[in-house]
């Protein structure tokens, strides 16, 4: 009875133990089927954004070029990237976060490629010069810059994925062995067969082999560099990518991790390659050391790329600032700090709501600091358009820039393009100035003046002319007929007459012409008229004069 017993006992004591390692196995295949995914989720992550630049750089082609074949790289870039999308929803449909960045994600995909969209638009409609307009580089480097934010922080939430399921494996491979030794030494007190005992543990030791070979297997095919090594410091183990990588125990911070220390972002230069080093001690549940890990991540092609931009903001003419969420300024390319009139260092030191600026809107009052467009669109989170604004500079000019500004997300912040318009603004002055004085001269002259566009049939009028026929100059020009009523019929028989034969033989005309003004007195008007024609001698416009006779 007692064998029967012990038997039972112990044949319970090893399906529990058997059922521990078997949810084991669950665990490790679920990290496998983790790693699966996130190699699946990088790899389309990193398609998805080749297809995007490939468009990008198809579009331009096109603007440049006028080629059709470019046509056919950004119909075939743009489905490839749309597709990729919908793959990543797919692989995230578990994951209510990841799907957040995705869609946010795919609402910058979307809109780089409605960029490249709007960039063929313009060249088929309009020809270069449009398309070349069309080219928003302002607003393309914050949709890239955001889309690279996103793509990192979704390759860090997979990554914070599978080091939960790592941890999770560890666990429940310590638990089962801890079962697995208890039941053993349970088995060994009951069962009176020691030979059941040993083919016992047997399955034990085997099935730890297995764990042992998944879990050398499954760090094999991270793409991430994975470095280990005993308390000693010895045993030191790379995984595939770490190799690959080229990366060997004297380039990496392995000791100092081993010493306790936890290593974060730290950049290595590793045979030409820049690597991103992140690493601690692991202890077990106990407390005891058993080694160090380090895991190290290629970011070069991520530098090359901001290395990039950085060359592109160099060189763009517009003045360009980033400013953080309290609008102080943070960075700033050359043509800021030339149109602006100041160093890096001094630019970078003030935010937008520093008195110094010293800033006036453009019928001269004063512009403050929390009005700037900046501040602007950090209260509103929408992009300002087109802000005019009078800036002195530290040599006493006034400077007149035009200001857009866009939101930034992850970190929160603006991004401020600006260029000089100084020049314009003063053309601009000058010649509201001499139409005043136009104005004014007609007035005193009792002269006003008009121009007609044959091929538009447009007709406008001085603000004199209004004066003299007694029309409102808020009001749009009469028509013929409400024109026809002012005149006496036989004068504006012979003013028709006059500009008949002005627009067959081009003479210039002069006739005297009799009003019939409300009060029912007639009155007179001197009307000439001339034509303009343009080089290869076409009728570009009609002009003349009307004015009051004593």
């Amino acid at each position: 009875m007692k064998g029967l017993v012990g038997f039972g006992v112990s044949a319970a004591a090893l399906l529990v133990a058997a059922a521990s390692q078997y949810a084991t196995l669950q665990s490790l295949a679920g990290i496998d089927r983790r790693l699966a995914q996130t190699s699946a989720v990088v790899d389309v992550i990193d398609s998805s954004l080749t297809a995007v630049r490939e468009v990008e750089s198809a579009s331009r082609g096109y603007a440049a070029t006028g080629d059709d074949r470019f046509l056919e790289q950004v119909k075939s870039g743009a489905k490839q990237a749309r597709a990729g999308m919908e793959t990543l929803r797919s692989l995230a449909k578990a994951n209510p976060r990841e799907l957040q960045i995705i869609e946010r994600l795919d609402g910058n995909v979307n809109r780089l490629l409605n960029s490249a969209d709007q960039v063929i638009g313009a060249k088929r409609d309009k020809g270069a010069s449009a398309a070349s307009e069309a080219i928003q580089e302002s607003v393309r480097l914050k949709l890239m810059i955001e889309t690279l934010n996103l793509i990192d922080w979704l390759k860090d939430e997979e990554n914070t994925q599978i080091e939960a399921q790592v941890a999770e494996g560890r666990e429940a491979a310590r638990l089962a062995s801890l079962l697995t030794a208890v039941v053993t030494l349970f088995a060994l007190g009951l069962i009176v067969l020691g030979w059941k005992s040993i083919r016992a543990r047997q399955a034990a030791e085997l099935a730890l082999r297995k764990e042992q070979e998944f879990n050398a297997v499954a760090l094999e095919c991270l793409q991430e560099g994975i470095l280990t090594c005993d308390p000693e410091g010895g045993k030191i183990q790379l995984n595939r990518s770490a190799q690959t990588i080229g990366a060997t125990p004297e380039q990496v911070p392995l000791a100092r991790t081993l010493a306790g220390e936890r290593v974060r972002g730290l950049e290595l230069n590793i045979a030409g390659r820049v690597v991103l080093a992140n690493g601690q001690p692991v202890f077990s549940g106990t407390g005891q050391k058993l080694g160090a890990i380090l895991s190290s991540h290629d970011i070069t092609e991520r530098q090359r790329t901001e290395e990039r931009y950085r060359k592109v903001l160099a060189a763009m003419s517009e003045g360009v600032t980033v400013q953080n969420e309290n609008g102080e300024i943070i960075a700033c390319n050359a043509s800021a700090c030339r149109i602006l009139g100041m160093t890096e260092e001094q630019l970078t030191s003030r935010g937008s709501k520093d008195p110094e600026w010293r800033a006036i809107r453009q019928d001269g009052s004063p512009f403050p600091g929390e009005d700037h467009p900046s501040m602007e669109v950090l209260k509103t989170r929408r992009s300002v358009k087109n802000v005019r604004m009078g800036l002195p500079r530290p040599d006493g000019c006034l400077t007149w820039l035009s200001i857009n500004a866009e939101p930034l997300e992850n970190p929160f912040g603006v991004v401020v393009t600006f260029v000089d318009i100084t020049d314009n603004k003063r053309a601009e002055d000058a010649l509201r100035d001499r139409e005043a004085e136009l104005r004014e001269a007609q007035r005193l002259a009792g002269v006003g003046s008009w121009a007609w566009e044959p091929a538009t049939d447009d007709l406008h009028w001085s603000e004199e002319l209004y004066r003299i026929f007694g029309v409102d100059p808020s009001l749009p020009v009469p028509p013929r007929e409400q024109r026809r009523a002012m005149f006496t019929a036989e004068s504006y028989a012979r003013g028709e007459d006059a500009l008949r034969e002005l627009l067959r033989s081009g003479t210039p005309y002069e006739v005297v012409l009799e009003l019939v003004p409300a009060t029912g007195q007639p009155c007179r008007v001197v009307a000439r008229g001339e034509a303009v024609y343009d080089d290869q001698g076409n009728l570009r416009r009609v002009r003349g004069t009307v004015g009051r006779l004593e």
